[in-house]
């Protein structure tokens, strides 16, 4: 974003995704502002990790020779087949927390772990990640809870034990506490680290002079009082793109069973782990 006439504005974007067959969530900026941690849905060609694996990852964009012209990209996590996402660097910068669904079985667990066991590595992730998604998180099974990665040692810790789902989450600006919510029943915890994580001093940038105080200029009309509506779906048709990653996707998922049949066990060797 730039103000350069006096109106923030999208200018001079540079792409700066490694690019390929790759779906992407970007999660948040790093402490010092030398850049972002991310989401990765895609094995990366390693079939070790597995087919549309959710890996974290993160992108260096200024400082140790790194520039948004040639990030440097670092995988953090391990390859296990479990959903993570939301991920936050601790203060000091020396931990990494994220939302992971790795200690409960899901379907999507299962899927990822056959692949690995059938080295399946299909192409068009970045297609048929959408329909992916919805089932995913549709699964009745889905459960996510906070991990801390040691990105010294490389050592896991669980932090919580709640069994829901766990969307948002962040430090506060001492560092000392970490606030976050859960989707199922809408509540929100705090939790304190002691020792606090050292807080990591940011680069000196300025806000834009066009920035400060922008909501003033907004628009603050009071919004309509709310109505009572039902929200019918049966009448909607899912766009023609959408149509083919659904079927697409069957058509992957198709192909796995047929390798996964082939393997000692059949399918039972692949279920996800309890």
């Amino acid at each position: 974003m730039v103000d350069g006439d006096g109106t923030p504005h999208l200018a001079d974007v540079t792409v700066v995704t490694p690019g390929g067959d790759h779906a992407y969530e970007t999660q948040v900026w790093a402490p010092d502002g030398s850049g972002i941690l991310y989401t990765s849905f895609s094995s990366d060609g390693d079939k070790r990790i597995g087919w549309l694996n959710s890996e974290l990852s993160f992108m260096r964009l200024y400082g140790a020779g790194a520039s948004p012209a040639h990030p440097q990209v670092k995988h953090l996590t391990d390859g296990s087949p479990g959903w993570y996402e939301q991920a936050v660097f601790t203060p000091d910068m020396k931990d990494v927390i994220w939302m992971s669904s790795r200690g409960t079985p899901t379907w999507y667990q299962t899927v990822v772990t056959g692949a690995q066991a059938a080295s399946y590595d299909p192409p068009l992730e970045n297609e048929v990640f959408g329909p992916f998604f919805v089932l995913t998180v549709l699964d009745p099974k889905f459960r996510t809870d906070l991990y801390e990665l040691d990105l010294g040692t490389h050592a896991v810790r669980r932090l919580t034990d709640l069994d829901q789902v766990v969307p948002e989450f962040y430090f506060d600006p001492s560092g000392t506490e970490l606030i976050w919510t859960t989707g199922n029943h809408s509540h929100t915890y705090l939790g304190t680290f002691s020792p606090a994580p050292a807080v990591v001093a940011p680069a000196r940038v300025g806000p834009g002079r066009a920035w400060v105080d922008a909501p003033t200029h907004g628009d603050h009309t009071p919004p309509r009082p709310e109505r009572t509506t039902s929200i019918s779906l049966a009448h909607l048709t899912p766009p023609p793109q959408e149509l083919e990653a659904i079927s697409l996707m069957e058509d992957q998922l198709s192909q796995l069973a047929r390798l996964l049949q082939g393997l000692p066990g059949g399918g039972s060797c692949c279920q996800a782990p309890g």
